[in-house]
């Protein structure tokens, strides 16, 4: 449940910033792209570790 709602609040951002390349956030945060693309998805869910990153990346 909590990975569906980041998910949706990253999709969120997305809009809000104006669609930047998911390679560039990726990058950013240090999350291969393939794995977030996956995670993105739904196909996989991501650890405390790694959801921490992309919550700290949408909300600063």
């Amino acid at each position: 449940m909590r990975q569906d709602n980041i998910r949706n609040e990253f999709t969120q951002w997305l809009e809000d910033n104006d669609y930047p390349t998911i390679r560039r956030v990726t990058d950013r945060i240090g999350i291969n792209y393939i794995y977030f693309m996956h995670w993105r998805a739904g196909r996989k869910n991501f650890s405390d570790e790694k959801l921490k990153k992309v919550i700290n990346h949408i909300r600063k």
